[in-house]
């Protein structure tokens, strides 16, 4: 996660949230809300000048996101693990299954 996150502000994250802020959005558009933008803006807004933080802090909500995101896949019942290389058959077999539901 580190790696991407400060491949993101090299590649001009600061600046383009700079950009968004001095063209008039505000932050509470939902956008600006996602992850990277959200953490820019409250970077900007106290003045630091040290990307550590602010790369701590894309690091820290990206992993809550992913916990999240496996959580609810977790609790989804009846779900079906495939292997693409080697389960297409049984892919195509529970897809026409389950279309055939509906």
């Amino acid at each position: 996660i580190k790696d991407r996150t400060i491949k993101m502000i090299k590649s001009g994250l600061v600046e383009e949230v700079k950009q968004l802020l001095n063209n008039g959005y505000t932050g509470k558009e939902k956008p600006l809300k996602s992850i990277g933008y959200k953490e820019t803006i409250s970077y900007l807004n106290s003045n630091q000048s040290d990307p550590t933080e602010l790369i701590s802090q894309i690091n820290i909500s990206t992993r809550k996101l992913a916990k999240a995101q496996r959580t609810f896949f977790n609790k989804i019942p009846h779900k079906n693990k495939y292997d693409s290389r080697n389960d297409f058959n049984k892919i195509v077999s529970d897809l026409e299954l389950f279309l055939n539901k509906y």
